[in-house]
């Protein structure tokens, strides 16, 4: 309650005070949205506080013409009616009060036979306080004189002829507004039908008929308007009963009237996106006299709003301020209401590629796969097909169908496997139809991966069949498409898809890092190559290839001839209780060491130095690698393990002469034993980690799957 009484004082003066700074305003606005007023204290102790920002508020309404604060405006002033103290009767009569004033001083504007450019811009702000606040109030419940529907109507008529609109008509908006105020008392005409719909116990009886006629009578002025918008920039008006639409020549249209025309045609295309969703088809299939509700637009209107929107598809979004947007939500959302339509799904689906809606065609996508998957598989083939017919080259289609199969997830159900083979058949028999379709085969390689060996093999004869019935006949040139002899190739088995080569496992883990900027160039990510070595105590066959793996352990195990120096050189718990006796008599082990029990300290360090370290060593290479012996100083070794962190890893070093070094030794010490080198991509191959990331690897080819490798 004090929030709310100290907004409520403070805000009118906030409003006089920012009364040029709109963007402020509309804070103040959203702020009055927030308070308590369900309080009965404020109107019984503060009510002049409230009265004050009640004409504060309708002083804004009446002075104001920005479109965001009238519409916030009209927003807070309905919010108010929704208290339950008497503040909600005082906001009522306010909004009725100012739909009132609106619809009397547009009715006065229309009247006028010459308007200047002060009454122009006057009518432009009236009708824009008119149309936010049809929102919330009929215009058919205000009391006023004369018909205000139809003087829009007239306006609307009048404004679309481009002969006779010059001047300040041209910078104008109240055409738009005067369509959208007729499309909202349309739409508040639909209510008693909706309701009647909800309402299953409410009887079919003469009002609601009367109801149904006067709401089917409003949309046929909708349609006729609509022909009117969208034909604007032609020679002629286009009706239902206008022919061959495509050939009616265009006006040329000065720097003036191409922002008119272009605002007159979006606002056209978006309020018929909206009557299709309002009056869908499903409706066809309810009772009588519901039925009525369907709409179906004429084919010529249709085809203008498609040449809208492949016009608008081909501008640059830098100049529009989100008009492509909004067209390709509207489209949209007519595909989900209407999933009859497929060919509007379909493009757009073809604007998956484009960066600017990928997001948002993507989240389109997910709900028609929720809906149905072989729908949309069905409205995907059909995208492909008018990208392949559009684009000027294959390149573009083979994009769109890798990221249309990576929408479909990385595996599709079982009970869709059918339809996926149908829809890998309709694109063989697309591609096989003509020889200039050939290079569409292409865009089915990324759907390849899904089919399991039963599916590829049932693709493969009907491939066959189709390609069959290409020879001795016109289309035979099809054949040398390479096109389709990849496909040939990939289905019988003779060629397997062209994947990306997995990235080497220690690169992904440093890029997965995401530790620096740059990719690839540091000296760290450098992997130094490793001799392979057979470390088991099996011995390779001969007439074994290279890279064959040993048939019992692979593993990195020592030797047992190996192990045992290592065992020898772990102190006993006997040397221990020596080494402890030794420690309790410093003096008398300081004077008189014992020979022997040096000597054999000696031997066993002896023995363990003499054990090669199966570890890498920064240790310059000894001379044992050129033949000559030299002499090993023994150290005592810990049996703990010792981490080496080498901050020049990768760069050059001397770990591959003591490696050499080191294998030398080792061959020289068993020179009975033959060892074969085992290759690494063999190794590679089998080894977990680098399958676990194998699968994050990204595919050209197939974009979500990773195919199976082929065995060494």
């Amino acid at each position: 309650e004090p929030m709310t009484v100290f907004f409520c004082r403070e805000i009118p003066t906030l409003m006089l005070r920012f009364q040029s700074e709109p963007a402020k305003l509309c804070l103040l606005l959203q702020l009055v949205s927030t308070l308590d007023w369900d309080d009965a204290t404020i109107m019984n102790q503060h009510k002049k506080h409230v009265e004050d920002l009640l004409g504060r508020l309708k002083h804004a309404y009446s002075t104001h013409s920005d479109e965001r604060f009238l519409e916030e405006l009209s927003r807070c002033i309905h919010g108010l009616t929704a208290s339950k103290t008497a503040l909600t009767r005082q906001a009522a009569v306010l909004e009725q009060e100012l739909m009132r004033d609106a619809i009397d001083h547009t009715t006065a504007l229309l009247a006028q036979d010459t308007k200047t450019k002060d009454s122009e811009f006057a009518l432009q702000a009236w009708l824009a306080r008119l149309h936010f606040l049809s929102g919330y109030i009929n215009v058919k419940d205000v009391e006023v004189v004369g018909n205000v529907p139809a003087a829009l109507v007239a306006l609307v008529m009048e404004r679309t002829n481009l002969l006779d609109v010059a001047g300040p008509r041209l910078s104008s908006s109240c055409v738009r507004y005067a369509a959208h105020i007729l499309f909202k008392e349309f739409l508040w005409s639909s209510v008693p039908l909706f309701d009647a719909i909800e309402d299953v116990s409410s009887p079919v009886d003469e009002a609601l008929t009367t109801a149904m006629d006067a709401f089917v009578k409003r949309r046929d002025v909708l349609d006729v308007l609509l022909f009117r918008l969208l034909s604007v920039h032609l020679s002629e008006p286009v009706t239902r009963f206008t022919d061959h639409v495509v050939d009616t020549p265009e006006l040329e249209l000065t720097d003036d009237q191409i922002p008119y025309v272009n605002g007159l045609h979006e606002t056209a295309f978006l309020l018929l996106s909206d009557l299709r969703c309002l009056c869908a088809q499903r409706f066809e299939a309810a009772v009588a006299p519901f039925n009525r509700l369907a709409y179906q637009p004429h084919k010529n209107l249709l085809m203008l709003s498609q040449a809208y929107y492949e016009r608008i598809m081909e501008q640059d979004d830098d100049g529009n301020d989100g008009v492509r947007d909004r067209v390709v939500v509207a489209l949209a959302c007519t595909s989900l209401c209407n999933p009859q339509n497929k060919r509007q799904a379909a493009s757009v689906l073809q604007q998956m590629t484009s960066d600017a809606f990928q997001p948002l065609v993507k989240a389109f996508g997910k709900r028609l796969m929720g809906v149905s998957v072989v729908k949309y598989l069905e409205i995907q083939m059909l995208s492909l097909q008018q990208s392949f017919e559009e684009a000027s080259s294959p390149t573009a289609t083979v994009d769109l169908a890798k990221v249309l199969n990576q929408s479909l997830g990385t595996k599709v159900p079982a009970s869709v496997r059918g339809s996926l083979l149908k829809f890998m058949s309709e694109g063989l028999r697309y591609g096989l139809d003509a020889p200039e379709n050939g290079s569409f085969l292409a865009a089915l390689k990324p759907y390849l991966a899904r089919l399991d060996k039963a599916g590829t093999k049932a693709l493969h004869g009907h491939f066959v069949k189709l390609f069959a019935a290409k020879q001795g006949g016109d289309d035979e040139d099809i054949r040398l498409d390479p096109a389709v002899a990849d496909m040939e190739a990939l289905l019988s088995g003779e060629k397997d898809l062209v994947v990306a080569p997995p990235k080497p496992a220690a690169t992904l883990k440093r890029a997965r890092d995401n530790l620096s900027d740059d990719e690839g160039t540091s000296p760290r990510r450098t992997t130094t190559t490793r001799r392979s070595r057979n470390l088991s105590d099996d011995e390779a066959d001969e007439n074994d290839p290279p890279g064959t793996p040993p048939p019992q352990s692979f593993g990195r195990q020592q030797s047992p001839k190996a192990r045992k120096p290592r065992a020898a050189a772990k102190p006993t718990s006997a040397a221990k209780e020596k080494d402890t006796q030794a420690l309790s008599n410093k003096a008398h082990a300081a004077a008189t060491p014992t020979p022997s029990t040096n000597e054999s300290h000696n031997d066993s360090d002896n023995d363990a130095a003499a054990q090669p370290s199966k570890q890498p060593t920064k240790t310059p290479p000894s001379k044992t690698a050129s033949g000559k012996k030299s002499h090993v100083t023994p150290t005592r070794r810990s049996t703990r393990s010792k981490v080496v962190v080498d901050l020049n890893y990768g760069e050059d070093s001397d770990e591959e002469p003591s490696r050499s070094a080191r294998d030398e030794q080792e061959e020289e010490s068993s020179p009975s034993r033959k060892r074969k080198p085992i290759d690494e991509s063999a190794t590679a191959t089998t080894s977990k980690d680098e399958d676990d990331i194998a699968q994050g690897d990204d595919d050209d080819e197939v974009v979500g799957f990773r195919p199976k490798r082929r065995r060494q």
